[in-house]
């Protein structure tokens, strides 16, 4: 019996804690602010284009967070490698705020208006609201960003989680060209 207890609470956190949304699923839908000011909604606001974007939730996932800023600003931004000035890509940068934490959002944008250079504002909006519906479809973990990336339709074509790299960019990068 105790056996029996035992796996059926495993099954349960196991379930709690792993994501449901699948490459081909429509993206639930999530609207903020920006740092400009404009209020977004996704993926409404990717108007017939390809969007990537990269979420958290916490403090705690700052570090890894950074790590996906550089190359995507680089690539899709910026467009400075020698073939990409031809990629049209919407790119979001997503500062969730939920429960107490909504009480940080207001200094956090502030503090991001200081800190991020003016033509970077219109790229990173904040959403404050109950996250349980992203923490489900997402697997979200407090440490953790992560990086989605929609097609012209507003469905998942990628969905990645953790610190960015050579590989990630390399697989954003073909579905950006296709």
């Amino acid at each position: 019996m105790k056996h029996i207890i035992y796996s059926i609470a495993i099954s349960i956190f196991l379930f709690n804690n792993i994501s449901i949304a699948q490459v081909g699923d429509d993206f639930p839908g999530i609207s903020g602010t920006s740092i400009a000011g404009e209020d977004i909604e996704l993926p409404k606001a990717a108007k017939g284009k390809k969007t990537i974007i990269v979420m958290a939730y916490s403090e705690k996932a700052e570090e890894p967070l950074k790590t996906w800023i550089d190359p995507i600003h680089r690539k899709f931004i910026a467009k400075n490698g020698m073939f990409d000035k031809d990629l049209d890509v919407n790119v979001y940068f997503v500062a969730l705020f939920s429960g107490a934490n909504k009480l940080k959002l207001g200094p956090a944008m502030k503090r991001s208006k200081e800190k991020i250079d003016e033509p970077l504002h219109k790229y990173i909006f904040f959403y404050k609201g109950e996250i349980k519906t992203y923490k489900k479809l997402f697997g979200l973990e407090k440490d953790k960003p992560y990086c989605i990336m929609l097609d012209e339709n507003g469905k998942i074509t990628y969905l990645s989680e953790g610190p960015c790299t050579d590989t990630k960019m390399d697989t954003i990068d073909d579905l950006a060209r296709k």
